[in-house]
């Protein structure tokens, strides 16, 4: 018996913050979970648009450097986790102003490179999708934030 696709999460908007927590989820099968699956896919079935702060490919290739060198990740497959992230069609290069940034990054008490991603979805009007759960509990009902 054939599952219904549409079963998945709750309407999803059509432009996502997505941060590299939930990225790594994709690329690596022992990150993921059926929501975090489920939701890429209904991503892909409602042509959800991605975005992320430039910083997402620095902190994926950190990612993916540390698995190869934990032995968690051959090298010789490096090229096809990054080739998955290429198919997620992230858009980037999205300015943010600096004194913005840093003003989100001390209200919240988290990283510069957290608050891009905060920052970004603010001028976005668009969720933070994460599976950094302290993150989100930092963030409180302030910013629109999904946790997988």
């Amino acid at each position: 018996m054939a599952v219904s696709t549409k079963s998945y999460l709750l309407n999803l908007p059509s432009q996502i913050v997505i941060d590299a927590s939930l990225i790594m989820s994709l690329l690596f099968e022992d990150e993921s979970n059926p929501l975090t699956t489920n939701f890429f896919l209904q991503c892909a079935e409602e042509s959800v648009e991605f975005f992320s702060p430039d910083v997402v490919h620095y902190e994926v290739a950190n990612a993916i450097k540390s698995a190869v060198c934990s032995k968690r990740l051959s090298i010789e497959h490096v090229n096809q986790r990054l080739d998955k992230l290429v198919l997620l069609n992230i858009q980037t290069n999205l300015s943010v102003d600096l004194s913005d940034l840093v003003k989100i990054a001390v209200k919240y008490y988290i990283s510069a490179y957290d608050g891009a991603y905060v920052l970004l979805a603010q001028q976005l009007n668009a969720p933070l999708c994460t599976r950094d759960k302290k993150l989100a509990e930092k963030l409180g009902t302030e910013v629109n934030c999904l946790v997988f």
